[in-house]
């Protein structure tokens, strides 16, 4: 009868260590389809691009950040083009997500404001920085966007053909590298 209960007690400890070592495995295929996925890793570049974007910049400088990739994986995650990137002067942060999750959250140390707007037509982020504390013209950043609209609806051009002639203006590509051009 001794032996009965052992034999038990070797039985359950098998499907014991079974069980676990199949939850172990679900676990790690879960975290590795994630980052395959790839929109851990996007969110986090991109976080951090634009952060240190706004961190170089100067007060005056109108930016443009190509989002295409986010736009991709956000398309395919569900999420609205609109709410993939969240820029929080007050808390000095930038939010990328495009997934499901609350996304990843990046800090700049820029004491200046950051006016944005995702161009959805373009799939660029567009940054105007200006000093802080000083209240930014509602009526220019509006009347920016008639003359976009308004060269949109001529020729179909995109805000890059609209001259700004007050402003530096720099375009980031994939990889992070700036062009200055003075305008």
């Amino acid at each position: 009868m001794k032996n009965l209960w052992r034999k038990k007690g070797v039985l359950m400890n098998e499907v014991i260590f079974i069980i676990l070592t199949v939850v172990f495995f679900a676990l790690l295929l879960f975290f590795v389809a994630r980052v395959a996925s790839g929109s851990s890793n996007y969110e986090k570049i991109y976080s951090r691009k634009i952060a240190y974007v706004i961190d170089f910049s100067k007060p005056g400088m109108n930016l443009s950040v190509d989002i295409s990739k986010l736009f991709e994986h956000s398309d395919s995650n569900g999420i609205a083009r609109g709410e993939i990137i969240t820029i929080d002067n007050e808390k000095n942060t930038v939010n990328v997500h495009i997934d499901k999750s609350k996304g990843r959250t990046y800090a700049f140390f820029s004491d200046y404001d950051v006016l944005w707007s995702i161009n959805q037509r373009s799939e660029k982020l567009e940054l105007q920085i200006v000093e802080s504390g000083k209240e930014q013209d509602e009526e220019l950043i509006e009347e920016d966007k008639e003359k976009e609209d308004l060269v949109g609806a001529e020729g179909g051009a995109n805000t890059e053909d609209v001259e700004n002639e007050n402003a530096d203006t720099e375009t980031v590509n994939e990889e992070g590298v700036g062009n200055e051009n003075d305008e």
